[in-house]
């Protein structure tokens, strides 16, 4: 799938950029989730500055920009940039991606990366922000069902999105009906 080979699948378009020497890509993980174990695991963005260095083609740089923050406060941040609101492009739905028509949502709003972004925009109450790059009627109807799958991964960024989402709406609210969707506590 999409979310293990990306960054090798970048690195192998950047030949093609004439006149480009610098390819700059945007973390996916802090610097404090690097960890091999988590690539091997999950997914390798957890060492994508390794993978950078290594296989990036002679005459190319790597700019590795973002690993500052975690994602929650990347998604933080574009709660409250406009720019995001009809651009925002997360989605790892490659059929979804080949198929939709122009009137239709940037984003699929079903793969994990959209689960796990609609719910870390509806934890900072900004859901209605983004009408452009999620159906968000589909949203609040399925969310019921999309929530607890999310909440069963085992990849720690996936548990904090959950975790973010339960802190906001206190213990008792959405997940109370869900014995076995709520992460372990960390």
């Amino acid at each position: 799938p999409h979310s293990r080979c990306h960054t090798i699948r970048h690195i192998a378009a950047a030949p093609s950029l004439r006149n480009v020497s610098t390819h700059y890509y945007s973390a996916g993980y802090s610097l404090a989730d690097f960890s091999y174990a988590r690539a091997k695991d999950h997914t390798l963005p957890y060492i994508d500055p390794v993978i950078f260095r290594s296989i990036l083609p002679a005459g190319f740089d790597a700019a590795y920009i973002g690993w500052e923050a975690d994602r929650i406060d990347k998604t933080r941040a574009i709660c409250d940039f406009p720019l995001a609101y009809d651009h925002l492009d997360v989605c790892t739905d490659q059929i979804y991606q080949a198929e939709r028509s122009v009137s239709q949502p940037i984003n699929c709003g079903r793969c994990n990366k959209c689960i796990r972004t609609l719910i870390e925009i509806e934890a900072f109450a900004a859901l209605d922000r983004f009408p452009k790059a999620f159906d968000l009627s589909r949203w609040q109807s399925e969310r019921r069902h999309a929530i607890p799958i999310l909440a069963k991964s085992k990849d720690p960024i996936d548990q904090k999105a959950v975790k973010l989402l339960r802190s906001r709406e206190g213990r008792k609210s959405f997940f109370s009906s869900f014995r076995g969707a709520q992460p372990k506590a960390t």
